[in-house]
């Protein structure tokens, strides 16, 4: 069974290993990694893991990662999040970033 948990954190944008709609270089930006996992705990070392790959450094997690609650999505304010949500699910990891 997998699971997404949600593990909210900031960092610096230094470039990771693909292409994305990423943040400017070596800026400091807060962001939610959406994160598939198999185990229903957080997996701090694989959720930093996933974060240097979409290419940030210097990463503070805000708070531990949380099991997302899949009903929320339903609620107009947090609809734009299904898309990382189903990102999550079908290639393991996706990342939403503030401006």
């Amino acid at each position: 069974m997998n699971f997404v948990f949600i593990y909210p954190a900031s960092g610096r944008f230094t470039g990771g290993e693909f292409k994305w709609d990423s943040p400017s270089d070596d800026s400091m930006r807060d962001f939610m990694l959406f994160l598939r996992q198999s185990q229903d705990v957080p997996t701090e070392r694989a959720a930093l893991a996933e974060i240097r790959r979409f290419g940030f450094t210097d990463v503070r997690l805000m708070s531990e990662g949380k099991q997302i609650d899949v009903e929320s999505l339903n609620d107009a304010k947090l609809a734009p999040f299904r898309r990382n949500y189903e990102g999550a699910l079908a290639a393991g990891a996706s990342l939403a970033w503030y401006a």
